[in-house]
């Protein structure tokens, strides 16, 4: 029986959603200042199109982002582009 799976990293689209699932009620965010790729939905979603229209079988494809950022530059840039004020900064 022909299997692939897709493993991914976190979603840039949830970046916000995850820090305010962590942030106390003061305001203060309490993520690992780590660095990930996270990856667009987008660009998840045309890697498993292209698996699941291939021939491939018995596969492990992993994706991943191409930049770089820790959850805080993230947010910075996730709140910059859409116009918003918020600051983040991750703490342990």
């Amino acid at each position: 029986m022909p299997y692939a799976f897709l493993r991914s990293t976190q979603f840039f689209e949830f970046v916000h959603d995850l820090v305010g699932w962590n942030t106390d009620v003061q305001g203060t965010v309490r993520l690992p200042s780590k660095q990930i790729q996270f990856v667009a939905v987008d660009d998840v979603v045309t890697a498993l199109t292209g698996i699941t229209t291939s021939t491939g079988v018995r596969r492990l494809v992993e994706i991943g982002g191409t930049d770089v950022f820790t959850i805080d530059e993230a947010e910075a840039a996730d709140v910059g582009a859409s116009g918003g004020m918020e600051v983040c900064s991750c703490v342990p």
